[in-house]
């Protein structure tokens, strides 16, 4: 399995042996290395990752964060084995949780004192 822009999700952890965790941001690969899978440092604008290579692509929480011209629809299915699945997820803007996480998150956020 391949996660693009895997962040530092929990996710990982639960990916089968064998799997492939790609992200832009070191410092997320840095805190999934507790995860013992393979961290590959990559945009998925241009995936590192030879053609057809996975039964399963997941992309979980990214797709709303990029440019509607972005390669990265066609990178995710170029890395795609034929008859394979695509996983894409996002946040439910409208779901109660996610409402009450983003408030929780403005409250709570690092104050920046720039001086």
């Amino acid at each position: 399995m391949l996660d693009v822009g895997c962040g530092s999700s929990r996710i990982i952890g639960a990916l089968p042996e064998g799997s492939v965790a790609i992200d832009i941001l070191m410092r997320k690969l840095r805190y999934a290395r507790k995860f013992s899978r393979h961290l590959v440092n990559a945009s998925g604008f241009m995936l590192p990752i030879r053609s057809e290579a996975f039964p399963c692509v997941l992309c979980s929480q990214v797709i709303e964060h990029v440019p509607k011209e972005s390669p990265i629809l066609e990178e995710l299915i170029r890395t795609l084995a034929p008859s394979g699945r695509l996983v894409l997820g996002t946040p439910d803007y409208a779901n109660w949780e996610w409402v009450l996480n983003r408030k929780t998150v403005w409250v709570l956020r690092p104050q920046c004192v720039c001086g």
